[in-house]
C-alpha cells in the first residue's frame, strides 16, 4: 500500500469505510492484502511511462512460445510471449488441457526451435492435471524432434521436463489469490515463462452473485497481469463455455461474460470435429487477424 491516501476516498460502500475504520485503518497504507480481498478494494497505482519506441523493442525482442503443432501454430504464432494473456474456451473434450499439456514441454525447449527455454507454472483448478499425459507428449516431442533437428541441439531430457512443471492445486477463490501472494518469492529464484490456469472458472463455481464473480475475476486478472509484466512471463488461461439463451435459439459463449474479453490479448475458441480432429479459431487477436485452422493432437 503505497500512497498514503485516506480510505474515504475509495470506491467502495460507505459501510466498508466504517467498518475499516473501527478497525483503525484510515489510510491506504494500513490495509493489508487481507482487507483488500476481504473489501474487494483496488488501489489505484500510478501509470508507468514508455515511449512508443521503447514497446516496439520489448515486442521485438520477446520470444513467442509454438507448440510444435504445424496446423496449431498457425493460430498460436506471435501470440504466446511475456505479458500478454492468451484464452484457450470451449466445451470439454475440445483440447484445451491437451495443448496446456503439450505447452508445458515445449516452453522448456530452445528458443531456437519456439520454445522459451524456461520454467513452467501450473495452476491445476480442475484436478485435470495428468503426469502420464505429459511423460507421452514428452516422448513423442523429443522423438519427432531429433529426427529433424542437428545434433549439437541441447534438449531437455523427461525427469528435467517434469522437474520444471510447478503445479499449484487451487481449490477455491482463496487459494487462487493466495497463489498468486507467493508467486512473488517464488518467482525471484525461478526461470518460469509461462503461467497456465486450467481452468479460470472452477475456483468461482460457489460464487452465485454475478457482480461478485465479476469483481473477484478482474481483480485476479489485474494481480496476475501485473507479475507478467514484472517477471516476463505468458499466461495462458482456459475458460468454459456456458449457454446464453437468445430470443429464437441458445448458444455457446465464452463464460465469464463480454468483459473478460476485454481483458484478454488473445481469444481462441476450440472445437472438436470427427475423426478426432479439433479446430481452433482465432477470435481475438492484437497481432493479427481471425482465422480458423484444422489439427490433430499428439
Amino acid at each position: 500500500m503505497e500512497h498514503a491516501q485516506n480510505i474515504t476516498t475509495l470506491n467502495i460502500a460507505r459501510a466498508s469505510v466504517k467498518k475499516l475504520q473501527n478497525l483503525g485503518k484510515h489510510y491506504c497504507n494500513d490495509l493489508t492484502e487481507s482487507d483488500l480481498l476481504t473489501f474487494a478494494i483496488n488501489l489505484v497505482n500510478y501509470p508507468e511511462t514508455i515511449t512508443g519506441l521503447e514497446l516496439l523493442e520489448e515486442e521485438l525482442s520477446n520470444t513467442y512460445l509454438l507448440s510444435l503443432n504445424t496446423h496449431l501454430d498457425a493460430v498460436l504464432t506471435n501470440e504466446i510471449s511475456p505479458g500478454r494473456i492468451v484464452e484457450l474456451a470451449g466445451i470439454p473434450g475440445t483440447g484445451k488441457t491437451q495443448i496446456c499439456f503439450q505447452l508445458c514441454v515445449t516452453a522448456q525447449l530452445p528458443t531456437k526451435i519456439g520454445g522459451c527455454a524456461g520454467q513452467v507454472i501450473y495452476l491445476n483448478t480442475n484436478k485435470n492435471f495428468s503426469v502420464s499425459q505429459i511423460r507421452k507428449i514428452t516422448n513423442n516431442l523429443l522423438k519427432h524432434i531429433t529426427t529433424i533437428a542437428n545434433d549439437d541441439l541441447s534438449l531437455p531430457t523427461e525427469e528435467e521436463i517434469l522437474k520444471n512443471i510447478f503445479v499449484f492445486n487451487v481449490n477455491n477463490v482463496a487459494e487462487m489469490f493466495a497463489a498468486l501472494l507467493i508467486f512473488e518469492e517464488f518467482l525471484n529464484n525461478k526461470k518460469v515463462k509461462l503461467v497456465i490456469i486450467d481452468n479460470i472458472t472452477s475456483p468461482l463455481n460457489n460464487i452465485e452473485n454475478q457482480m461478485e464473480r465479476k469483481t473477484v475475476i478482474h481483480r485476479f486478472i489485474d494481480d496476475l497481469q501485473s507479475l507478467s509484466r514484472k517477471f516476463h512471463f505468458a499466461v495462458i488461461i482456459t475458460n468454459n463455455y456456458t449457454t446464453k439463451i437468445l430470443t429464437d435459439k441458445s448458444v455457446y459463449v465464452s463464460a465469464l461474460g463480454d468483459s473478460f474479453f476485454d481483458r484478454v490479448n488473445t481469444r481462441i475458441c476450440l472445437s472438436r470435429h470427427p475423426n478426432n480432429l479439433f479446430e481452433a479459431e482465432l477470435i481475438k487477436s492484437t497481432k493479427k487477424t481471425p482465422l480458423k485452422m484444422a489439427f490433430a493432437l499428439i
